[in-house]
């Protein structure tokens, strides 16, 4: 099953590339074929795709190992004993219909109050958190309108690039260049993919 659950969220990744990469080949042979905006609009929802996938991921991962998976004799200790995945995500989510998984002090709450060793399972995400934050800022900014969300926006683009455009929609900043190598969706998506396979080692 865990195995499962990180090939889930591998899956996921690769094939947000694979359309960014589609986009950009498209493009490449014909640039009337797409407008700025519709590139932009591939990069967001190939972002948006990960981030989804990174909140499944957590919670299943979270899930399984409560209920006493393992994988290669990795395992977290619980305090829970004969626990259904259903009875789980029950406890998990409390009085909310659904535990909030983009908040990192949740999951550390959770953490402690499930696993005996939680340090370990939360070591992965303590060490992306401040990068998780600008993930954050940036989803917000493609699926909400709301000026606050916009306002973090402008300021991640402020602390990321030397120049920009007064209107750059998250699209735009995702397909620029963070490093020689790498595009900041590329960038930003490394990180996630760092921390899953520490919190599931298939290795």
């Amino acid at each position: 099953m865990l195995k499962h659950i990180y090939l889930n969220f591998d899956k996921n990744v690769k094939n947000s590339f694979q359309w960014i990469k589609a986009i950009n080949s498209l493009v490449a042979m014909d640039s009337s074929q797409l407008t700025n905006e519709q590139i932009y609009f591939a990069y967001e929802y190939a972002f948006l795709k990960v981030f989804v996938g990174w909140e499944r991921f957590t919670q299943d991962s979270f899930v399984a190992y409560i209920t006493g998976r393992r994988i290669k004799g990795h395992c977290y200790r619980t305090y829970l004993k004969n626990v259904t995945e259903t009875h789980a995500l029950e406890l998990l989510s409390g009085r909310s219909p659904y535990p909030d998984w983009t908040q990192f002090e949740d999951i550390y709450r959770l953490a402690k109050l499930f696993f005996v060793n939680h340090e370990a399972f939360t070591l992965p995400f303590k060490e992306i958190e401040a990068i998780f934050i600008e993930i954050k800022k940036i989803r917000n900014a493609i699926v909400h309108m709301s000026f606050l969300a916009n306002e973090k926006f402008r300021g991640l683009l402020r602390n990321n690039l030397t120049s920009y455009n007064i209107d750059m929609i998250p699209g735009e900043f995702l397909s620029k260049q963070k490093t020689r190598k790498k595009t900041f969706i590329e960038y930003y998506v490394s990180y996630l993919e760092t921390a899953a396979s520490k919190i599931i080692p298939l290795h």
